[in-house]
């Protein structure tokens, strides 16, 4: 039954307490003992809260369970350690830092840290957690899409990657969870335009084909999510290019919305689609040549580019290609243009189909039928097709020629030039000897028609007679500079002839190196201007102004000529 007592209790010796719970059986709720207790120690002392003294180890523990049978009380789980020692476990006032620029955790600087009431772990959570923004990638490939004249339905599929860098310390998966992402939007757009929204994810949304979103608020080591979707667009002949972007909403500690992160694809990951713009057929490999070389050059050579006049054979030798493959080259023609004229279609392919590049081919352009020194058609050379529109006879003492080919695939028409460009025809300049010297050797008595056999001569002559023999430029006009170092070394009974069209500058210099100018050796003139020349390709110019030294076998040593 029990005992009431109207008034305190008090021992009779002052000395000692009314009870003594050090014997772990007087006080329930308090307990000492050499550790946490066995399952059949202390069966009437127990209760959810009952505070235990380990005096072996110098602990103090709480028993935290409402059920107080043998097996929870043995169990080590629901003794919870108490801190001990001066202001540990609670604060009575905030704790003031100075750390200058080192940092602890997420402070820095100086100012106060917790508050009243805050306990240790208070403090940690306080350094230890700071809401971080997540961040992302795309990964995957660009898809590539052609041109094409006609719109196109294309499939692509997206792939990227999330990280919610405050994961370890997520309160959960709802939307308003305290470090936890809020939602994932995917946008896309045309070109520079607007973004737009295409997919999203939330707690309880997931428009993705793959990917979990909850994964990212389930808390453990941050561990990067990978979404992906598999969009269609259409792409229209020409479109722009399409660009995507993520956006992230996450929350801070408290668990509202903080500011969105975003981050863009690029050309070479999935978060872009490359539409190729249009890329007009070409020449490809292109070439041409002289079918006819002049042997009889001395000096500067000809070349393709640069002939003597009349050298109209011509080798093309190239291949088409097309760079917009969606739209095959269907059709070319190849155009000459005589001295800048409207160019005119001298091979026509007819009707082809070409994706890429194709093979080669060889076309031969001249006059019809051979004839001095060029080749004609009546002469195709090996693995040559010949055109089907002769150049015209009538223009083989042209100036220029320049060829092109104009394309057509669905498009359009477009065209190209070969590589080269124009194709300059030119009157030579020539150095050399010839017995003609006149009457008795006199050549003040030389005639036009004297001086035009003995240049026309020195062409088709001996080599050895030929020290000079070559296009100066491609102007006709200027100083005829053969330049320096021509040897000259005519023998007793040869006259020393220069000769070039008169377009040019008289010569005013005839001179071996550091020594006095001997241009007084050519009477200081031309002896005519008026001769006729013609070239190893039949083409003749009426106007070449001539110089014949005054005596024979009067030069022997390098000149220089201009």
């Amino acid at each position: 039954m029990a005992i009431k007592f109207g008034d305190t209790l008090e021992n009779q010796n002052s000395a000692y307490p009314i009870v003594d719970a050090t014997t772990g059986v007087n006080l329930k709720g308090v307990i000492f003992s050499d550790g946490i207790p066995g399952a059949a120690e202390f069966p009437n002392a127990r209760a959810n809260g009952t505070i235990l003294v380990d005096t072996s180890n110098d602990k103090v523990y709480v028993y935290q369970n409402a059920n107080t049978d043998n097996t929870s009380w043995s169990t080590a789980s629901n003794w919870t350690e108490v801190a001990l020692g001066t202001a540990e476990s609670v604060l009575t006032e905030a704790i003031n830092y100075s750390i200058g620029s080192n940092t602890f955790g997420s402070i820095s600087g100086s100012g106060q840290l917790g508050a009243p009431g805050d306990s240790a772990l208070d403090l940690i959570l306080a350094v230890l957690i700071s809401y971080q923004a997540p961040t992302g990638t795309f990964s995957g490939s660009t898809t590539d899409v052609g041109y094409d004249t006609i719109s196109q339905s294309i499939s692509h599929t997206v792939t990227f990657s999330v990280t919610n860098q405050n994961q370890p310390v997520v309160a959960g998966t709802s939307a308003s969870s305290a470090y936890a992402i809020r939602e994932i939007k995917l946008e896309r757009r045309l070109g520079n335009g607007s973004y737009t929204e295409i997919a999203n994810a939330t707690a309880s949304v997931n428009d993705f084909n793959s990917g979990t979103f909850n994964d990212l608020n389930t808390q453990g080591t941050a561990t990067a999510e990978t979404f992906t979707f598999n969009d269609t667009v259409t792409v229209l002949s020409g479109s722009a290019d399409f660009q995507y972007r993520v956006v992230v909403t996450p929350n801070d500690g408290t668990g509202a919305a903080t500011a969105n992160v975003t981050y863009t694809g690029a050309d070479g990951n999935s978060g872009y689609i490359d539409c190729a713009t249009y890329n007009a057929p070409n020449l490809s490999s292109d070439s041409y040549a002289r079918q006819n070389t002049s042997s009889h050059f001395v000096g500067t050579a000809e070349t393709d580019g640069t002939r003597e006049k009349g050298n109209v054979a011509t080798k093309l030798t190239f291949n088409v290609r097309c760079d917009s493959s969606l739209v095959p080259i269907t059709n070319f023609v190849i155009k000459r243009s005589i001295d800048g004229a409207a160019a005119v279609t001298i091979y026509d392919s007819g009707t082809i189909s070409v994706s890429g590049t194709s093979s080669q081919y060889k076309i031969f352009d001249s006059i019809a039928t051979t004839a001095n020194n060029v080749t004609g058609l009546s002469q195709t050379p090996a693995g040559f097709t010949n055109v089907t529109s002769a150049f015209p006879t009538a223009s083989t003492d042209c100036d220029t020629v320049a060829y092109s080919i104009e394309f057509t695939d669905d498009e359009g028409t477009s065209t190209d030039t070969f590589n080269g460009g124009t194709i300059n025809f030119e009157f030579p300049a020539l150095v050399g000897y010839s017995t003609q010297g006149g009457t008795n050797n006199d050549p003040t008595t030389l005639t036009d028609a004297q001086m035009s056999t003995a240049i026309n001569g020195i062409r088709s002559g001996s080599a050895n007679d030929r020290p000079q023999y070559e296009i100066i430029n491609t102007s006709g006009t200027g100083d005829p500079d053969f330049g320096a170092g021509i040897t000259l070394a005519p023998d007793g009974s040869q006259f020393t002839y220069i000769a070039f069209p008169a377009s040019y500058n008289e010569i005013d210099t005839f001179q071996k190196p550091n020594t006095q100018d001997e241009y007084g050796s050519f009477n200081n003139d031309p002896r005519s201007v008026t001769v006729d020349f013609t070239t190893h390709y039949g083409v003749t110019n009426s106007n070449y102004e001539v110089y014949v030294s005054n005596s024979a076998g009067a030069f022997d040593g390098t000149y220089t000529i201009n």
